[in-house]
C-alpha cells in the first residue's frame, strides 16, 4: 500500500530533510515537516514523540514542534517547522524536561 502522500504526488515536492534506517522526514514548501517512521521498534519511537510533544504542548512550552496531523497506522507524524536540531538548550528551556 502506498503511503497518501504518494499517492496525492506531494512527496515529489518536498525537501528531503533526512533519510535514515530510522526515519524519512521532509520539509514542505508550507513549512510543515513530514515524519516517517521506519525501523526497528518504529511504533514505539512514533508514540514516544506524539506523547512527548503532547507533554511539553500541554506545559505550556513554546519551542517545540506542534502536531498538526498525525496517522498511528502509517507511523506519519506532520508537526509545525521549529528551525534546525538544538545542539544546546538554556536553564530556561531544560526546565520542561525535569520530571
Amino acid at each position: 500500500m502506498l503511503h497518501p502522500l504518494c499517492i496525492i504526488g506531494w512527496i515529489i515536492a518536498m525537501h528531503e530533510a533526512k533519510n535514515t534506517a530510522r526515519a524519512l522526514v521532509r520539509i514542505g514548501f508550507d513549512g510543515r515537516v513530514h515524519k516517517f517512521f521506519k525501523g526497528l521498534q518504529a511504533k514505539e519511537r512514533f508514540e514516544n514523540e506524539v506523547r512527548v510533544l503532547r507533554f511539553l504542548e500541554e506545559k505550556g512550552c513554546e519551542f517545540v514542534p506542534r502536531i498538526l496531523e498525525l496517522d498511528a497506522n502509517q507511523l506519519y507524524l506532520v508537526t509545525t517547522n521549529c528551525g534546525s536540531r538544538v545542539d544546546r538548550m538554556s536553564a530556561e528551556k531544560k526546565r520542561f524536561f525535569v520530571q
